[in-house]
């Protein structure tokens, strides 16, 4: 039985499996937990702290993320069901970009391998998958996907992100579900519950593996995003 090493009381966490609303920053040492529609900060020395301002009335958040340590440094965004996705600096707290959405942003994800590279995916009235570049603020490229993203995963040792959908279409008879939860280098996992409440749980030894190497370029050498910019090229055959 794998038992918690700590607990945090979460009043108004919310039980939707769409929502992705907690991330852990290795920079910082804070963990970022969204509370209907405020976005808290939880760490060791500093104890709580509210990290943005407060959504309208009715509004709750429906995805926070973190960049990587690979990448851009302490820049935390997050999303909600109406207003478009916002990226801030840490421990400053300044807003620094919004980026319009045509539906609640369902998923964030910063890659790990490129600096200032990011990810979101719209829910039902959307349907992409968008890229932007959080230095300059600049749109790189959409994905229409034809579905509901509910969850974007960049991979560690390959220029991929992996999907999953929801409310599967005929276009896009597809859903895949995975489980990831947010990085630790403890080798913990945190975990939220529908009983308003964090856990922490002791899983993995720290210990991190190389990435491959990078190339330059506004696209960062992705096939995704160059496939999506009309660029073709010969590469290795992916599943």
């Amino acid at each position: 039985m794998l038992l918690s090493i700590r607990v945090l009381d979460a009043p108004g966490l919310r039980d939707d499996f769409y929502c992705s609303i907690m991330a852990y920053d290795v920079n910082c040492n804070t963990l970022a937990v969204g509370l209907g529609n405020l976005l808290y900060g939880w760490s060791e020395s500093t104890g709580v702290n509210i990290l943005n301002a407060g959504l309208s009335d009715g509004s709750w958040l429906t995805s926070v993320a973190f960049s990587s340590e690979q990448g851009e440094k302490s820049i935390l965004a997050f999303g909600d069901q109406e207003a478009p996705p916002t990226s801030k600096s840490l421990p400053a707290g300044s807003e620094r970009y919004r980026w319009q959405h045509g539906a609640a942003v369902k998923a964030i994800a910063f890659c790990p391998w490129r600096k200032g590279l990011i990810a979101t995916g719209g829910g039902s009235n959307d349907k992409c998958i968008h890229f932007f570049h959080t230095s300059s603020g600049a749109a790189l490229a959409s994905i229409s996907v034809a579905a509901q993203v509910t969850s974007l995963i960049w991979s560690t040792t390959r220029r991929e992100i992996v999907a999953t959908f929801g409310y599967a279409q005929p276009d896009h008879p597809y859903r895949i579900a995975v489980f990831s939860w947010p990085e630790c280098p403890e080798g913990c996992i945190v975990v939220a519950s529908s009983d308003e409440s964090v856990k922490f749980h002791e899983v993995w030894t720290a210990g991190r593996k190389a990435t491959t190497g990078l190339d330059s370029g506004v696209l960062a050498g992705s096939d995704i995003l160059e496939m999506n910019e009309g660029i073709d090229k010969e590469g290795d055959v992916i599943r």
